[in-house]
């Protein structure tokens, strides 16, 4: 991701919680990609932290899923849902 892009879109009023078709979030992708200044802006920005997608992905299940601890601690810090679940009844702790 690009941070620099990111900002502008949301200083112009981009929606921080729009879902595609699969209910993915931008939240979801920089996550799930490792982006901790887009997560952040992301989190600035009231994007819903336990958001989850279509298969019940939260962006601290993606986080977990790509090995990315840093955004980990990042949205543990911010209050995400430790142990909310996707569709299977996993939580990240059983993803890690």
């Amino acid at each position: 991701g690009h941070p620099e892009m990111a900002r502008l879109l949301i200083e112009e009023g981009f929606n921080a919680n729009a879902e595609d078709e699969s209910g993915i979030t931008p939240l979801h992708m920089a996550a799930a990609r490792g982006n901790r200044e887009i997560v952040q802006l992301f989190l600035n920005n009231n994007a819903k932290i336990d958001l989850a997608d279509g298969f019940g992905r939260t962006a601290l299940f993606q986080a977990v899923v790509n090995h990315h601890g840093p955004i980990v601690q990042l949205l543990i810090q911010r209050g995400a849902n430790r142990e909310k679940g996707n569709l299977h009844g996993w939580t990240p702790l059983h993803m890690a």
